[in-house]
């Protein structure tokens, strides 16, 4: 559909004021600008735990009517108080809303956003405002480093074979104020099957300096080691005190893919049901998979649903989506076993239960569907209309106003001097 409006020539040279006319009347009629304006947009404070003190912050309803603002935070919520959690403004008014701060007991070190305070506008009655708005304001402080504090990270190790030898590695840090005067350790590598073995790191470091970070390494003999995984951490000792590492991930390889577990229990019958089936390559290479699934009744297998081939990266936990057509399955219970088929043939199993349930068809569905869509479309038409109605009335009535104000100078209608 074109709109085409013909100007005379008599107010051509008022064509830039037309279409200026034209572009403010869409933009007053399309955009409006509502919203708070809240200062400061950060609060910073001092690091004083159990230290408490007053404070506010300025708020400025920028709506053109008026609302309610309701204050919350996302968390050490008993650690503040609000004069008062519900305001009511005004359009174009400006309040100050002030609360206690009770600063909190962090354990995170450094400079750190520990609250946020949370300003939730609504309007006042039934507008036209459209949406509510919520704004988030910060409250940040610096947590000091304690005079002795060492931090310890180890990376996951993947050994490709059993027997296969494998280093060790934890990256140890001074984060502290103060001069370490020795630091030593050990790993520790366990799994649930009562596996244990502890390894002491290769080296003892002296006077560590601040910011300081040193990598401490061991050697691993792998061999009598079954394949799977393993939990590996580092205990560091520094001047009587003790650090812990994070719980990392020791992976010996065997050509196998781990079904860990489903992620819905409940399907719907006569449907399509997308279920997320979480796996693991404990191989050191990518697998290619054929995935079937089998849902069984009283160890009878009632239907075979092929889901495609997947690709598993090596050392990789990975979600594999399948699409399960349930529409000659009756509701009930049954025993969902997944089926993985390698390239070379080795198969890999594990059954859940699941529970079918009645559902509507998914004709029914679609059909539904299809007529919201229609009804949208129909709306979408009326509205497309209504608006090329109002730029023409708009466009008409720009060109007899023009016309008349050249009639008007020029004494006549025909446009001569």
């Amino acid at each position: 559909m074109q709109l085409v409006l013909v100007i005379p020539l008599e107010v051509e040279e008022d064509m830039n004021k037309l279409l200026l006319i034209l572009l403010g009347v869409l933009l007053l009629s399309f955009v409006s600008v509502n919203g708070l304006i809240i200062t400061p947009g950060k609060l910073v404070i001092d690091y004083v735990p159990g230290e408490q003190n007053e404070y506010s912050v300025s708020i400025y309803n920028d709506n053109n009517e008026d609302i309610v603002v309701e204050a919350s935070v996302d968390k050490y919520a008993e650690n503040i108080v609000f004069e008062k959690t519900r305001i009511e403004f005004s359009a174009g008014e400006t309040k100050e809303v002030d609360f206690q701060l009770t600063t909190p007991t962090l354990t995170e070190f450094g400079t750190t956003k520990f609250m946020f305070i949370r300003f939730y506008q609504v309007p006042l009655v039934a507008t036209q405002v459209g949406a509510t708005v919520a704004l988030l304001i910060p409250i940040e402080t610096t947590v000091p480093y304690p005079e002795r504090y060492l931090v310890v990270n180890v990376p996951d190790v993947n050994v490709n074979n059993p027997g296969d030898p494998a280093v060790l590695t934890a990256s140890v840090q001074n984060q502290g104020m103060s001069v370490l005067q020795e630091v030593k350790g050990y790993f520790e590598v366990s799994n649930e099957a009562g596996y244990y073995q502890k390894i002491d790191g290769d080296k003892t470091l002296n006077l560590m300096f601040q910011n300081e970070k040193v990598d401490i390494t061991a050697n691993l003999d792998t061999t009598g080691m079954e394949s799977g995984s393993y939990d590996l951490k580092f205990t560091a000792s520094y001047d009587g005190l003790e650090a812990v590492s994070n719980v990392a991930a020791l992976s010996i390889a065997k050509k196998e893919i781990g079904i860990i577990s489903i992620d819905r229990t409940e399907l719907g019958s006569g449907i399509s049901n997308i279920v997320n089936l979480k796996v693991h390559n404990y191989w050191y290479e990518a697998m290619i998979v054929d995935v079937s699934v089998n849902l069984k009744q009283n160890n009878e297998v009632k239907k075979t649903i092929p889901s495609g081939s997947y690709n598993i990266d090596a050392f990789t936990e990975d979600d594999l989506m399948m699409n399960l057509i349930l529409n000659d399955v009756v509701a009930g219970d049954y025993e969902l076993e997944a089926v993985l088929v390698s390239e070379e043939g080795i198969t890999f199993t594990q059954s859940f239960d699941v529970k079918v349930i009645e559902t509507v068809s998914q004709e029914i569905i679609e059909a539904g569907e299809a007529a919201s869509s229609e009804s949208s479309s129909s709306n979408l038409w009326w509205i497309v209309l209504i608006i090329v109605i109002v730029l023409v009335l708009i466009g008409v009535g720009v060109y007899f106003y023009i016309r008349n104000k050249n009639n008007e100078e020029y004494g006549g209608g025909d446009g001569s001097y």
